[in-house]
């Protein structure tokens, strides 16, 4: 079902609450069909993206050389940025998760191993093929080096994967639309993760339609799939009990953001004029485009 949030009445109770209704929200709606549970995704925009509703993604860009306007890709409506994006894929590497001691906050809580499942079937969610980027097996026949002779070890050649892009409402519209079980409430923005009085936890989500009508939506569990931006901004924002916001005990919500770097870091020169280069478009064995680019070694 999906209907507008002004449309809603009160006692809205579930078994989950989804905040937000792009990739990772709809994805999970979807999954959670056969579930037999009571699910809602409260999506702050609408079917479509307007002009009233982007006007909520503005925001001021400390340096607008080393980032783009935020409202140029995110998109406030069903689907989310899937609606938008060019389908490109890179995976983190395994030191990317690693304690490095001259990398200044480095090492997660994670590693690549427990992070890897979740890749697999995120690639089946965007249609993005098999979770191979490596050129040999991926792209059996083909030249392996982005440039040839060039691999070494400094430098190796791998892949980027493109979706073809997959916009997630357009590809689960069907079985969302028609499911019993699943409401999709539309212009639902959530405004604050309210907390039970021990602050152990979530009494309530706060959420409000395009009328300034609040509601209180409650749950057996909720999941905040807000993208990048809101998801923190909510976490910070729901700071009635927790005066630093929900998850920032220790300050680091949104600390480390980081979007697409851009920039000249150096030039490289061939030996060779005529040195061949393999840097287009190729099609895996199931049509997936693929594009080899050029990676440092660990």
């Amino acid at each position: 079902m999906i209907a507008q949030f002004t449309t809603a009445g009160d006692g809205l109770a579930y078994d989950i609450c989804i905040v937000g209704g792009g990739t990772v929200g709809l994805a999970i709606a979807a999954a959670l069909e056969n579930a037999k549970l009571r699910v809602c995704v409260l999506e702050a925009g609408g079917k479509w993206q307007t002009k009233r509703s982007q006007e909520l993604y503005h925001g001021i860009v400390a340096d607008p050389l080393v980032h783009p306007p935020v409202q140029n890709f995110r998109i406030r409506a069903l689907g989310g940025s899937s609606r938008a994006w060019g389908g490109r894929c890179v995976p983190f590497d395994s030191i990317d998760f690693q304690k490095r001691e001259w990398v200044c906050n480095s090492g997660w809580p994670i590693t690549y191993e427990t992070l890897l499942p979740y890749y697999r079937r995120a690639h089946e969610v965007i249609e993005a093929g098999s979770y191979d980027y490596d050129p040999t097996s991926a792209l059996p026949g083909s030249p392996v080096e982005l440039i040839e002779g060039v691999d070494d070890d400094l430098f190796r050649t791998r892949l980027e994967r493109f979706s073809p892009p997959t916009n997630v409402w357009k590809r689960f519209s069907g079985l969302l639309r028609s499911s019993r079980r699943i409401h999709i409430w539309l212009n639902a923005a959530a405004t604050g993760i309210r907390l039970a009085p021990n602050g152990r936890w979530v009494d309530h989500i706060d959420s409000v339609d395009l009328k300034g009508t609040k509601r209180e939506v409650t749950a057996c569990h909720y999941i905040v799939a807000a993208g990048g931006f809101e998801t923190t901004r909510l976490l910070l924002a729901s700071n009635d009990l927790m005066p630093a916001g929900i998850g920032n005990a220790r300050d680091q919500l949104g600390r480390f953001y980081m979007a697409h770097l851009g920039g000249t870091v150096g030039a490289l020169k061939l030996p060779k004029a005529q040195q061949a280069v393999a840097f287009g478009y190729e099609r895996d064995a199931a049509g997936i485009y693929c594009r080899r680019r050029l990676a440092l070694t660990e």
